[in-house]
């Protein structure tokens, strides 16, 4: 596991400078940044100390992610390795870094469809022509080496869709980070896809473990 340590800050405005596809407004506004300003915090910063897996579930370098899970088994897989699932603030300050960072590769303000399992092409899910071999576009942990965060976390955009735990607990505990491999998702360190419950999986669904340092 990798060591996270430093301040993280609660609140963030990121302002993007240039929308990819500013006519697909999305459920909270356009939904591919070609470029954003440096982000501003807005709320006193918190101290994060803990420990997260280097790679997606089941961190083994070269392995494709275990995926189609549901937030109740990630836990479960995570605390039976006596780990725990990554809170949205770790996943988040795992994700972006102490300099808030949007994206977690490059300099952190670019999106780079090369860097990470992000933009493919959308392959219907519900299709009978699709089989489970090509709508799993997933790529083996570690395989992009320019997809890594200042922490040494890799893959944590992109690739699957990330399960923890939301501290809110509204509307659920459970939510999802990094976003999946098709275009049309947000592949950054913030946003986190909070309407689908503890029991809900589906063909792109993971997650990755933490741990506390006490």
């Amino acid at each position: 596991m990798l060591h996270i340590e430093g301040e993280y800050c609660p609140a963030v405005v990121e302002h993007c400078l240039k929308w990819l596809d500013p006519k697909n407004p999305g459920v909270n506004g356009p939904v591919m940044c070609a470029e954003f300003a440096p982000s501003q915090c807005k709320a006193p910063k918190v101290r994060k100390d803990f420990c997260m897996d280097k790679f997606e579930f089941p961190n083994k370098e070269g392995e494709r992610p275990t995926l189609k899970v549901t937030w109740t088994e990630m836990k479960a897989s995570c605390e039976a390795l006596g780990k725990r699932l990554c809170t949205r603030s770790e996943w988040t300050f795992a994700c972006e870094g102490p300099e808030m960072h949007p994206y977690p590769y490059g300099d952190g303000y670019h999106r780079d469809d090369t860097a990470c399992n992000i933009d493919r092409p959308w392959k219907d899910p519900t299709s009978k022509k699709i089989t489970p071999e090509e709508l799993d576009q997933s790529v083996a942990s570690g395989s992009l080496p320019r997809c890594v965060s200042s922490f040494g976390v890799h893959d944590i955009a992109g690739n699957a869709d990330e399960f923890i735990f939301n501290e809110a607990r509204k509307p659920y505990k459970s939510g999802l980070q990094g976003g999946h491999w098709a275009k049309g998702a947000r592949n950054r360190c913030r946003p986190m896809t909070d309407n689908h419950n503890e029991w809900f999986s589906f063909y792109e669904t993971g997650g990755r473990c933490c741990s506390s340092t006490n």
